[in-house]
């Protein structure tokens, strides 16, 4: 019993909800306006307050950063054209199998690192001694 009684209801409503959608015409609630209908009417010197507001927000870039250049300052170096000679460096002897190898150079001793007469030694090994002068590697055997 209760079964049809549902049944019921669900036909009724079924029915009912068919007759309220169909039975209305279709007329859009709010009416669409197309842009090109609306015209706007403006005194002369509201027409003349446009036209300056359009020509102040024009886009130029005269007074801009361009971001595709480098704006880093220019440094500038200058090598002088006389290339200057390595010093006279007598190597009279070095040790480099231990933990820290040094090299007896016009008789004294330097370990990698020191600095001697504006060369400084980069690598002492079984080979010689290799140092940086002038932005230039040698290797005194």
């Amino acid at each position: 019993m209760k079964n049809i009684k549902l049944f019921i209801l669900a036909v009724f409503t079924v029915s009912a909800m068919s007759v309220l959608c169909f039975s209305q015409e279709e007329e859009p609630i709010i009416k669409k306006t197309v842009a090109s209908e609306a015209k706007v009417q403006y005194d002369e010197q509201t027409e003349k307050t446009i036209k300056a507001l359009q020509d102040s927000l024009k886009y130029t870039s005269e007074n801009l950063r361009d971001p595709f250049t480098l704006n880093l300052p220019q440094v500038t170096t200058t090598r002088s054209t006389q290339s200057q000679a390595l010093p006279q460096l007598k190597v009279e002897g070095f040790i480099w199998d231990s933990s820290i190898p040094q090299a007896i150079i016009n008789g004294k001793v330097y370990s990698i690192g020191d600095t001697v007469e504006g060369a400084k030694i980069t690598k002492i090994d079984k080979t010689g001694i290799t140092v940086l002068f002038n932005g230039s590697t040698y290797t005194i055997r």
